[in-house]
């Protein structure tokens, strides 16, 4: 391989790495609807036009296989639902998600044939840390009498002092419980050296998950046991 090429994939590489990053900075709560931009759907923008300007340049290579067939599906099942619902703007907004998301899929799918899949794993248990901190300050500022975005406070059946869910930056509970419980699980799966800093980063992903209050933290015993 080239050393340019060697250089473009080092760029792909880092910033397909910045946009599960990015998914952490979503604030979906306030005012988001479909035609709302995140920062990670620019990063997403920037990271296709690379990979596809590496494609026409002999940078990179782009593959199919069968298994695109199958995640392809849902894009042509909502084309056709946007055909027959004669392009009203419901299976609209449904034709571009399934695009995003199966761009998402082919995209990343292509990229790890160049590089090691573990080099995200440990972008995302990063991100979960990151977001995991985030709450779990954002609670305790809010405990001090600190309004602050990183908490909603709302009255449910369980909490640890003032009623409020953690956030972070994700807007909602839900969203937050979800990308601590994958983190928890990669964290976990790398089977890393049980040092100081492992009981730390297992702590604050824990306690993070349990500030949210979502009822998401049942996926994370049930992952746990299996």
């Amino acid at each position: 391989m080239q050393i340019k090429n060697i250089t473009f994939i080092k760029v792909i590489k880092y910033i397909s790495l910045f946009y599960i990053l990015s998914l952490s900075i979503h604030l979906w709560s306030i005012n988001w609807n479909i035609n709302s931009i995140k920062l990670s759907e620019i990063v997403f923008i920037i990271l296709l036009v690379l990979y596809f300007i590496g494609f026409i340049y002999n940078k990179i290579k782009i593959t199919f296989i069968k298994s695109d067939l199958f995640f392809l599906l849902f894009v042509i099942i909502n084309l056709v639902l946007v055909l027959i619902n004669n392009f009203d703007n419901n299976s609209l907004s449904g034709l571009i998600v399934s695009i995003y998301l199966f761009l998402i899929y082919f995209i990343y799918r292509n990229i790890f044939a160049y590089v090691d899949i573990e080099f995200y794993l440990k972008g995302i248990v990063f991100l979960s840390i990151i977001s995991g901190s985030i709450a779990i300050i954002g609670w305790l500022l809010y405990h001090f009498g600190i309004n602050n975005i990183f908490v909603l406070e709302m009255y449910y059946p369980f909490s640890i002092g003032k009623s409020a869910r953690a956030v972070a930056l994700l807007g909602t509970p839900s969203l937050l419980a979800l990308t601590l419980i994958i983190g928890l699980i990669v964290f976990l799966d790398l089977k890393r050296k049980k040092t100081n800093y492992f009981y730390l980063k297992f702590i604050i992903l824990n306690f993070a998950l349990l500030l949210t209050f979502s009822k998401s933290v049942v996926l994370y015993f049930i992952c746990l046991l299996l």
